[in-house]
């Protein structure tokens, strides 16, 4: 699979250490990626997927200057609907029967980035790798014999933008 844009939103609770060089983020977001397949077969369209999850992303930031830190985590996923596109119909919802079938309801995997603040305002850059499939998908012909699987792992750029709503200081 192609991945394509998506977006995330949510709370990032953050403590910092006394010694102020470490600080621990426990982000809670809403997700919604995006991929598309094919066309594997001539003349079918192309099929698009997007799923939408929720996601926990704990991380230690370490600073290396003043407004810089590194971090680094894992993260926990769990999709709570899936969508299909085929072109020419729209987006439709995956019944969850079917979605169970076609995609893991939970992933892991490790994140890490950078972040840099300016006043109460933060710039993130983060990527992920997901340790277990989003999707694991075997296909097989007419007569049941197996043909191409199709395995995707998470694997995401993200660049965000936060604002400190409550400061400790």
């Amino acid at each position: 699979p192609r991945f394509l844009a998506g977006y995330h939103i949510g709370l990032v609770p953050a403590f910092k250490a006394e010694s102020g060089k470490i600080e621990v983020f426990v982000p809670l977001s809403f997700v919604e990626r995006q991929f598309q397949f094919g066309p594997e077969v001539p003349d079918t369209p192309i099929s698009r997927d997007r799923f939408r999850s929720l996601e926990l992303n704990p991380r230690i930031g370490i600073f290396i200057g003043p407004d810089f830190s590194v971090l680094a985590g894992m993260y926990g996923s769990y999709i709570v609907q899936t969508h299909v596109n085929h072109n020419e119909d729209g987006w439709s919802v995956v019944p969850d029967w079917i979605r169970k079938q076609l995609y893991n309801s939970f992933e892991v995997g490790f994140t890490g980035g950078l972040r840099y603040a300016v006043n109460r305002f933060h710039i993130y850059g983060n990527v992920q790798y997901g340790l277990s499939p989003l999707l694991d998908m075997q296909f097989t012909d007419v007569n049941g014999e197996p043909l191409d699987k199709f395995s995707g792992r998470n694997l995401a750029f993200q660049l965000g933008l936060g604002y400190t709503i409550i400061s400790g200081k």
